[in-house]
C-alpha cells in the first residue's frame, strides 16, 4: 500500500472517530440521567427514613393525626414519582422512547396528585402547628412560603416539561430539577448534615434546603464532566431552582408575605 493510501486511511479513521464522538456523548448523557435519578431516589429515602422504616414523622414522632392520611398520600405519590423517574430514565438508556412517552402519562397524573396534595398539606401542616412553634427560625406564617412556593415551582417546571416533551434537551433537565426542588422536604430532615449549619448565616440564606441545592450543584458539575460541555438548559433549570429557593426564604420574612399567609394559616 502506498503512503498516499495509508494517509487516506488514517484520515478516514480520524473522521470516523470524530463522527462517533457525538453519539458516544449522547449515550453517556443518557446514562448520566439514570445515575442522577438513582441519586435522588437514595436522597429521598435518606431524608424520609423515619417515614419509610417506622411510619413516623421527623424526628421520630407520630404522624400528626389531623393530617396523617394527607401525609401518607403525599408521601406515597412522591415515592412513586421518584421511582418512575428512575424507570423512565432507564427506558431511555435501553432505547425505548415510545414506552417512555406512554408511561409519561402516569407521571403527569402523579405530578397532579403531588401538586394538589402538596399545596393542601402546606396549608394544613401550618394550621396544626402548636402556637409559637418555630421551624428553621421561622414562624408558621413565614415558613408557609417554603412548601407552598416549592410546590408551585414543581408544578410549573413539570408543566413546562410536558409542553416541551418533544424537545428532550429542555424536557429532561426540567423533569430532573423539578424533582430536586420537590425533595427540599427531604433535605430539611437530613439532620446528619443540617446540624452543622443551623443557626448560621447559611440558614438565613438557604433555609432548610441547602443540602439538596448542593446535590443539584453536584449534578450540574457531573453533567459537565460527562458531556464535556455546559448544557444551557441543564444549568438554567438548576439556577431556576436555586434562585427561587433562596428568594422564597427572603420573601417569607416580609410583612407582605405574612399578611398573605395569614389568610391561609391563620
Amino acid at each position: 500500500m502506498s503512503q498516499g493510501s495509508l494517509a487516506s486511511a488514517g484520515q478516514s479513521g480520524k473522521n470516523a472517530a470524530a463522527a462517533l464522538k457525538p453519539g458516544v456523548i449522547r449515550e453517556r448523557v443518557r446514562k448520566y440521567y439514570a445515575f442522577a435519578s438513582f441519586v435522588l431516589l437514595a436522597f429521598m429515602f435518606a431524608g424520609f427514613r423515619m417515614f419509610y422504616l417506622r411510619g413516623q414523622a421527623f424526628p421520630g414522632r407520630p404522624l400528626t393525626p389531623p393530617i396523617k392520611w394527607l401525609l401518607i398520600l403525599h408521601g406515597v405519590a412522591m415515592t412513586a414519582w421518584v421511582a418512575l423517574l428512575v424507570y423512565q430514565t432507564m427506558l431511555i438508556v435501553r432505547r425505548q422512547p415510545l414506552k417512555h412517552m406512554k408511561t409519561g402519562m402516569i407521571g403527569a397524573g402523579l405530578a397532579a396528585v403531588i401538586f394538589v396534595s402538596g399545596m393542601w398539606l402546606s396549608v394544613k401542616a401550618m394550621q396544626v402547628l402548636p402556637p409559637g412553634m418555630m421551624i428553621w427560625g421561622m414562624t408558621a406564617r413565614q415558613f408557609f412560603v417554603v412548601p407552598s412556593v416549592s410546590m408551585l415551582l414543581f408544578g410549573a417546571m413539570v408543566g413546562a416539561a410536558i409542553v416541551f416533551r418533544r424537545r428532550p434537551e429542555i424536557h429532561k433537565p426540567l423533569m430532573l430539577f423539578a424533582t430536586v426542588d420537590a425533595l427540599g422536604a427531604a433535605s430539611g430532615r437530613a439532620d446528619f448534615f443540617n446540624r452543622y449549619y443551623e443557626g448560621t448565616f447559611l440558614q438565613d440564606v438557604f433555609g432548610p434546603n441547602l443540602l439538596i441545592l448542593l446535590v443539584g450543584a453536584g449534578l450540574v458539575i457531573g453533567y459537565r464532566l460527562v458531556a464535556r460541555n455546559w448544557d444551557k438548559w441543564f444549568v438554567a433549570s438548576y439556577l431556576l431552582v436555586l434562585v427561587v429557593n433562596v428568594g422564597m426564604i427572603q420573601l417569607g420574612f416580609t410583612p407582605a408575605w405574612e399578611s398573605f399567609a395569614a389568610v391561609f394559616v391563620g
